[in-house]
């Protein structure tokens, strides 16, 4: 019952019926009630407030009523009616009992009474009917009664009605007399007449005349004149024989028949009945005045018709066509406008425009192209199409109403069949529906009365929406009625990425999803399915709003892939999924390969086997990178005995094969191609006498193999891998590239089903394994090692990712339907995609135009030119090409990453990372116009400029996702996180844009290619994450001299600005040198004076008006001949870092910058000398005084310069710091006198500078982003509603360098009370505690420690607090430091309404030290909801570029945005934070691990190199690698690398302890609290050490070697004792066999190699050994201390 109630609430509340009540079968209206259609009650009616009908009101039963009523249709009371009140009626009055009145009755139409008491007036506008009657009064408006209405009866048969007064005005339009006839000119007295008759008539008055129709004054004739004529004419007859005798003009008075067709060429007037029975043809105007009745055809131009006209066949009117009545039994044809009065049809109606139509009844179709109006009645029983606006005042349709405009319909209206209507419609009547009502989406369709129709019945919801009942409309499941509810699946948007690559034996943690239906409202998500391999292995649903620790439902221990599906239900019912693909794989472990040089090697030779293949199935299996076909066939794979032979083949062609010997037989599988310069996985399989080749898990064959091939191969006993099986190597069947891993085992291991392969293909067991291949070079069945010759190098295969990628080489994909133009045009964005180029051939790779009209106007393309440079085009007349960089094009056969990106009316291009400087954009890309079809490849399908290659993940954004210019790892996955607004499309698996939810249509021959291999790390190494420009080290020479005439730059009181990025490796003795010298060694005079180039000089011809630039105690400094130093600063350089200097002149005053700040002004109009004398400044010389000639003289540069740029203006504002640009190269504008960037060369002019003894040059790697040192201020407060936090998810992460941990209980970092008056409740405060533990204060709570582990002094820490529902999480550089269960106070935080940076709210200005950070602070960055994968991640480096979708505030460069500045806060301008590398913890990682090294005992060349971070120096020897033997300890031929203090040490048995320096200088060596890189170099019987790229030492090489273990860490022959330990960090430890350098050098922060050739051991991530996969062993069996840390250089 409860549901029945709550379907009729809805069912009264969707029709506005709210204020009805239905009790006990009695009506009560409540309240003021307005109704504009049709209301019957049958029971009691109470109307208890005003009320106004607007139609027809019918009560069965009693009413009563207090207030006034006002209809405006009928009211019917079929019993008593009590009205207290006026009462006015627009139409009707029937009453059939009792009614009393208690005011005015005002009617407008009838009146129907039996009996009615009226208390007051009663006034009546037409027919008046009543049994008994009693008024009051009937009362006269203004002395007249007005009887009104259609009849007006007074009296009866029987009465005499009395007219009194002196005139009788009959002012209707008709007078109906009842009698037979009108008597005229009677004689009262004798009924006689009066005179003989003549002038009897009937006079018609006009308003410009008087019209009559009488008789002459003989009475013989008639006259006839209408009033607004002058002319009288006569009214002519006929006899009794029927004859007409006209002696004039024509007028047929009365009825024509005519039998036969009748012809008129001009106008027509019938003026009473006239029926025609053939064709009627009429070539101008028909008016027809009475009725017509024509037999056939009825052909006329413009047709009037005042009464009737019936036509038994088709009427054409070529014109406009007026008619009052028209029946035609065919079809009716109009080409102009339409006005007919009432038409009845049984065919067809079609009017070419407008149509008026009064009442039309119609049996066939109605086709009206243009406005309608039907005033009367409307019945068609076919249908009506109408494409203009219709009006209809009552309607009755047999089958569909089609309207293409606005329509109106006044009246009623039934329609059997369907509605369609695709404008504004208003039905202003009741309205009847025998089938669908269908409305497109910009209708509206307002109907004013009762809705009839029937219910549709459907069983489900869903059938309800597929036949289009519309939301929250009716339809019926048998006798019930079903309300249509939503049927749009709710989103699930995962928490983190969708794919997951995890390494073997990490715990997973899932980060779960969030889930929303239609309405935006958030549903709860459900993990219900992890499948592996199809089975299901997940229990019960998981709930998956929150993370959840999967690692002991997935086997986080062995390879294999997961699909985790997500499912969310709505309130209705509704479902959808979403899924999360983890891989599991061992990708930390790099795999064997063995690459052939030469291509005639053969290695292996393993010979203690026995395989039997006579019949067997078997399976041959490996990974191969082909470099190139060869002319017969390479043999990979050969298994044999003395006499017979089975080869493992790609023949010359890339097919898979086998050769078998001695019958010479060889079987290829012609579809199984294996592709050259990519890794491929290939297979060869025997299953049941047939072969099968699998090409990266794709099935080939199967070819039939013939048993007698197998008769001999029952006793193999060798394997062997290269060239041939017996005999001798040839070119004939070389093998030229690498192998790896390959398997071969007794079964048929694959289904014959496609499949993807493992990388690591290592067998689980040994069950079926013949033969296995480790990283060792040892068969693990045999336990026999492989034999590899000199040339056959054993290396590392790289690793690789799956993908879905297509060939567009002879096809395209599109195009993709939308409306993009906004995206492209004058706008920034970006276009990347991964590209794996075959050919260079002009090639489209993105085309904006439309397939289907190929206009070319205002459209662009994305192509690669003939050399395989990427650019951008435009149309203007013909195709104009920009191409984007003429450096690097991209490279064939491999995989590349390309993007074009339009940033700030700039294009730029990156590949693989590397960006290059941009050109302008041409100002046509601002008139693009109607882009809203895109392809990848042509779109046209007849173009031949198909990109010859593979595309894979297609993204294109509106924004600039990358900075211009400057180098970045590219993404192997571009797949966006979503929701994200700036994603465009994205082209994924299945050709599918998950964008817009499209499939692109596959245009001609396009490969899918579902399990495709990206090389992704075979990267080239200078496409590594770092800045990086041309350097020159100076420590051993200058550059110079290059004539050039600088006087017209310097002179006078020119402006100039001088920048330059310098490295001062140390100090000169003289704590003086010189970067920049215009004085010209040539002129210098010999004269033996003595002379400082710090004080005046007395070499006049050399030092008059010149000057130099340098460097003074560690300040900039300006030296002028004539006047001695200006001294430019007070704060000194850094040594040992890169640094960014500036002199500058400015309206006569000097400046100098060191990163960007300026604290010295020196003016210069003092010394005139020093400001305008400056003259015959022909020359220059770089990094030495001019007038010295050697090397390491006095005042000579120890270092390193990069990037020497003059300009002739002033180029910084003085009062301001700014942000030093890494790479000075887009600073070389049209003012530039002098650029020295690259190879020596002078950009400015193209001159290269001669080198002076040894300067080499190298990459200088920069990595910067700003800092403050807050340790004595506070930034802020910086006001802002933040109380967004409250109860919600966040994340809160910084840079941060401490320099101590203060003595408050906690040091402030970010504060969000308000410093005028601080809150002491419901906020936050976040920090670090006394002892380095991140920590929260909530006001109202307390102090909140979370971090289980401190963090580090004095170095740069990536620290993050983050809320992810019900718990708080805080990170260390992206490894978790703890968690803990949500308080409750972080629900309440409220008065969150500003931040407060460095210290506590309360003491912006610092005095009482409370609370203080002590130390350096950059990137406070806030966001919404969870940002980083709650297991660990690696931090950015700049993190204010990812993650940024739900950003809500973030401090970055230049103090932006503006916070005050309070107290002493210190712009540190630049601090550089390096990359991340896997460190160990000194203290307590001892390795080793014995091996073949010696590779390492006969080199005669090698490196050992390495990062240490040291808490202190040791006055003992600390080994770093050593080669002695910890558990047998013999020092003969042995090495230990080390160090003791601040010395590198290296020790051999033969010369013994040996330390870095040489007394050359006072150099600094290791230091403390920082990185340092160390290496030790063999070379020319030289051992050189070089701390931080600087040469520290040498010392003579030693004697051979024995080497079978390595240690890193710790004293060989003391494991135990910890000072002989390592007291800090190091990470990548490695030893090579090759001099790695050879002059100074500055490190790379990242010492991984691209590929370990040479390599004898490399330290990773997780105690393994690079080069060959191995694991160190842990001494004493201690667990990994594994960190993560930056290496500041």
């Amino acid at each position: 019952m409860s549901q029945e109630l709550s379907l009729i609430n809805i069912y009264k509340n969707m029709i506005n019926l709210d204020n009805i009540n239905n009790i006990s079968n009695n009506t009560i209206l409540k309240g003021n009630i307005s109704n504009i259609s049709t209301i019957t009650i049958r029971e009691n009616t109470i109307l208890c407030g005003e009320t106004s009908l607007q139609s027809n009101l019918t009560i069965v039963g009693p009413v009563t009523n207090q207030y006034n009523i006002s209809y405006l249709s009928d009211l019917t009371v079929i019993n008593n009616a009590n009205i207290k009140n006026s009462l006015t009626i627009g139409s009707n009055l029937n009453i059939t009992n009792n009614t009393i009145i208690g005011n005015a009755l005002i009617i407008n139409d009838n009146l129907n009474v039996n009996n009615i008491s009226i208390q007051n007036t009663l006034y009546i506008n037409n027919t008046w009917t009543s049994t008994n009657i009693q008024p009051n009064n009937i009362l006269a408006k203004e002395n007249n009664i007005h009887l009104r209405g259609s009849v007006i009866n007074i009296g009866d048969i029987n009465s005499n009605v009395n007219l009194i007064g002196t005139t009788l005005y009959q002012a209707t339009q008709e007078l109906v007399v009842i009698d037979k006839l009108i008597s005229l000119n009677l004689n009262y007295t004798n009924f006689s007449g009066q005179d003989i008759g003549n002038d009897v008539g009937i006079l018609l008055y006009g308003s410009s005349g008087i019209g009559y129709i009488k008789t002459d004054a003989t009475a013989q004739k008639y006259f006839i004149k209408v009033p607004s004529s002058t002319s009288t004419n006569y009214i002519n007859t006929i006899d009794s024989n029927y004859n007409l005798i006209v002696t004039g003009t024509s007028i047929l008075i009365n009825n024509i028949s005519i039998l036969s067709s009748l012809n008129v060429s001009n106008n027509t007037i019938f003026s009473n009945m006239t029926t025609v029975l053939s064709s009627l043809f009429i070539s101008n105007k028909t008016n027809i005045t009475n009725n017509v009745t024509i037999q056939s055809q009825l052909l006329s131009n413009n047709l009037n018709l005042q009464s009737n006209l019936t036509c038994s066949s088709n009427i054409a009117i070529t014109n406009n066509i007026n008619l009052n009545n028209l029946n035609i039994y065919a079809n009716l044809f109009v080409s102009n406008t339409a006005t007919i009065q009432n038409f009845t049809t049984n065919s067809s109606l079609d009017v070419k425009n407008n149509a008026y139509i009064g009442c039309l009844t119609n049996l066939a179709s109605l086709y009206i192209s243009n406005n309608s109006l039907f005033n009367s009645n409307v019945t068609l029983n076919s249908m009506l199409i109408n494409t203009g606006t219709t009006i209809i005042n009552n309607a009755i349709f047999s089958s569909d109403l089609t309207t293409l405009a606005s329509n109106t319909i006044n009246g009623n209206s039934y329609i059997r069949s369907n509605l369609f209507v695709s404008n504004n419609t208003n039905i202003r009547g009741n309205i009847t529906f025998g089938s669908n009502l269908n409305l497109s989406a910009l209708t509206t369709l307002n109907i004013y009365g009762t809705i009839i129709a029937p219910l549709s019945q459907y069983a489900t919801n869903t059938l309800a929406t597929i036949n289009g009942v519309p939301l929250w409309g009716f339809y019926r499941t048998g006798g019930i009625v079903k309300i249509r509810l939503e049927n749009i699946p709710p989103t699930i948007t995962l928490s983190g990425l969708s794919t997951i690559y995890l390494q073997i034996g990490t715990t997973y943690i899932d980060s779960g999803a969030i889930a929303t239906d239609n309405f935006s409202m958030p549903i709860l998500p459900y993990i219900t399915s992890i499948v592996n391999n199809n089975t299901q292995i997940l229990s019960s649903p998981l709930l998956a709003n929150q993370i959840n620790d999967l690692s002991a439902i997935i086997n986080i221990n062995q390879p294999a892939i997961y699909t985790i599906i997500y499912t969310a239900t709505d309130s209705f019912g509704n479902s959808n999924t979403n899924q999360r693909i983890i891989i599991i794989d061992n990708f930390n472990t790099f795999i064997n390969a063995f690459t052939l040089y030469d291509g005639t090697s053969i290695f292996g030779n393993i010979t203690n086997v026995n395989y039997n293949l006579v019949s067997n199935n078997f399976t041959m299996e490996c990974w191969l990178y082909l470099t190139t076909y060869t002319s017969n066939s390479c043999h990979l794979i050969n298994l044999f005995n003395d006499t017979n032979c089975l080869v493992f083949l790609i023949d010359e062609n890339g097919h898979m094969g086998l050769y078998f010997s001695p019958s010479t037989t060889r079987i290829l599988i012609s579809t199984a191609v294996v592709p050259v310069n990519i890794w491929t996985h290939i297979v060869w399989m025997q299953s049941n006498n047939n072969l099968y080749g699998f090409v990266n898990g794709i099935l080939n064959g199967p070819i039939s193999l013939d048993p007698q091939l197998f008769v001999n191969l029952n006793n193999i006993n060798t394997i062997n891998f290269g060239n041939v099986c017996v005999g001798s190597p040839n070119t004939t069947n070389a093998l030229y590239g690498s192998l790896s891993q390959p398997v071969f085992s007794s079964i048929a291991k694959y289904s014959l089903t496609s499949f993807i392969p493992q990388i690591d293909l290592t067998p689980n067991n040994n069950t079926n394994i013949l033969f296995a291949l480790n990283n060792n070079n040892q068969d693990i069945i045999s336990l026999s090692n492989i034999i590899v010759n000199n040339t056959i190098s054993s290396g590392v295969k790289y690793k690789l990712n799956y993908a879905h990628a297509y060939d567009i080489s002879s096809g395209s994909l599109g195009p993709l339907i939308g409306n993009f133009t906004s995206s492209f045009n004058n706008s920034n964005f970006t276009f990347e995609l991964w590209i794996y180029l075959t050919n260079y051939t002009y090639g489209i790779i993105l085309d904006t135009r439309d397939p289907q009209n190929l206009i070319n106007s205002n459209k662009c393309l994305f192509t690669l030119n003939s050399n395989g440079y990427p650019q951008i085009e435009i149309y203007n007349e013909t195709w104009i090409q920009y191409q984007l960089q003429t450096t690097l094009p991209i490279p064939l056969n491999r995989w590349s990453h390309i993007v074009w990106m339009r940033f700030n009316n700039y294009f730029y291009n990156y590949i693989n990372g590397v960006g290059y400087t941009g050109i302008a954009v041409n100002s046509l890309f601002n008139s693009l116009t109607n882009i809203n079809n895109l392809t990848l490849g042509p779109c046209d399908p007849t173009s031949t400029y198909k990109l010859q290659g593979r595309i894979f993940h297609p993204r294109f954004t509106n924004t600039n996702r990358y900075t211009a210019t400057t180098t970045f790892i590219p993404q192997f996955d571009l797949t966006p996180v979503l929701p994200d607004s700036s994603v465009i499309f994205f082209i994924t698996n299945n050709n599918y844009d998950i964008i817009l939810s499209q499939t692109l249509p596959l245009i001609n021959n396009v490969i899918s290619l579902q399990k495709y291999y990206l090389n992704y790390n075979l990267i080239l190494p200078q496409y590594k994450n770092y800045n990086y420009v041309t350097a020159y080290n100076f420590n051993n020479g200058w550059l110079g001299k290059m004539i050039k005439d600088f006087t017209s730059i310097f002179y006078g009181n020119n402006d100039f600005t001088v920048d330059l990025w310098i490295y001062i490796s140390y100090m000169n003795p003289q704590n003086e040198m010189i970067l920049i010298d215009f004085r010209d060694p040539s002129t210098w005079s010999s004269n033996s004076g003595t002379y400082s180039w710090l004080g005046p000089e007395t070499q006049t011809d050399a030092h008059i008006n010149k000057f130099n630039f340098g460097i003074v105690n560690g300040r900039l400094n300006l030296w002028f001949g004539n006047t001695g130093n200006l001294a430019l600063s007070t704060q000194t350089i850094k040594t040992q870092s890169w640094n960014h200097i500036v002199y500058m002149r400015k309206a006569n005053n000097y400046y100098g910058f060191i990163n960007g700040y300026s604290d010295t002004v020196i003016s210069g109009t003092s010394n005139s000398n020093q400001s305008f004398n400056l003259t015959n400044l022909y020359t220059i010389e770089l990094g030495r005084a001019a007038n010295l000639t050697t090397a390491n003289a006095e005042y000579q540069f120890t270092g390193y310069m990069s990037q020497i740029l003059i300009r002739s203006s002033a180029q910084y504002n003085p009062n301001n710091t700014f942000i030093s640009q890494t790479d000075l190269s887009s600073l070389a504008n049209g003012n530039t006198v002098f650029y020295l960037n690259d190879k020596y060369t002078d950009i400015s002019n193209n001159v290269i500078l001669p080198q002076r003894f040894n300067i080499p040059y190298t990459n200088r790697y920069l990595s910067y982003t700003q800092a403050y040192d807050v340790t004595n201020g506070t930034l802020g407060p910086y006001i802002k509603n933040f109380n967004t936090l409250n109860n919600i998810n966040w994340t809160i992460e910084a840079w941060i360098n401490a320099q101590n941990f203060g003595s408050s209980a906690y040091s402030c970092i970010i504060d969000f009370r308000n410093s005028t008056s601080p809150a002491t409740s419901n906020t936050m405060c976040l920090g670090i505690t006394s002892t380095g533990l991140l920590c929260i204060n909530i006001y109202n709570i307390g102090l909140i420690t979370i971090a289980q582990s401190a963090i580090n002094l004095n170095e740069w820490i990536h620290v993050l607090w983050s809320r992810l529902n019900n718990n708080l999480y805080c990170f260390i550089n992206g490894r978790s430091a703890g968690m803990l269960a949500l308080p409750v106070g972080f629900n309440t935080l409220t008065n969150m309404n500003s931040i407060v940076l460095g210290g506590s709210a309360d003491q912006i200005v610092p005095n009482t030290r409370n609370y203080q950070f002590n130390g350096y602070i950059s990137q406070i960055k806030i966001s919404l909801g969870p940002i980083y994968d709650p297991t660990n991640f690696i931090p950015a480096l700049d993190i204010s570029l990812i993650n940024n979708t739900n950003l809500i505030f973030l401090f970055n460069t230049n103090n932006n945005p503006n916070l005050n500045i309070n107290g002493n806060v210190v712009n540190v301008v630049r601090s550089t934070l390096n990359k991340w590398i896997y460190t160990y913890a000194g203290q307590s990682n001892i390795f080793y691990r014995y091996d073949n090294f010696s590779s390492f005992d006969v080199a005669t060349a090698w490196t050992c190199e390495g990062w240490l971070y040291l808490n202190s120096l040791s006055s003992n020897v600390v080994n770093i690698l050593s080669t002695t033997d910890l558990n047998n300890y013999n020092t003969t031929g042995k090495i230990e690398f080390g160090y003791k203090n601040n010395q590198l040490t290296i020790l051999n048995p033969s010369s013994g302890l040996l330390y870095s320096t040489t007394g050359l200088y006072s150099v600094g060596g290791l230091q403390i609290k920082k990185w340092n890189h160390f290496a030790f170099v063999c070379n020319n019987s030289n051992i050189y050490f070089y701390i931080n790229g600087n040469l520290c030492g040498s010392t003579t090489s030693f004697s051979t070697m024995t080497t079978s273990i390595i240690q890193i860490n710790g004293s060989p022959n003391n494991p135990n004792n910890g000072l002989n330990c390592i007291n800090g960090r190091f990470g990548q430890i490695t030893l090579m066999t090759y001099a790695k350098y050879i002059n100074e050098f500055i490190p790379e922060p990242d010492l991984t190699p691209d590929l370990f050739t040479n390599y004898i051991t490399f330290l990773g991530s997780r105690g393994n050994d690079l080069v060959n996969g191995n694991i160190y062993i842990s001494y004493n069996n201690n667990p990994l201390s594994l960190t993560n840390n930056l290496m500041p250089i």
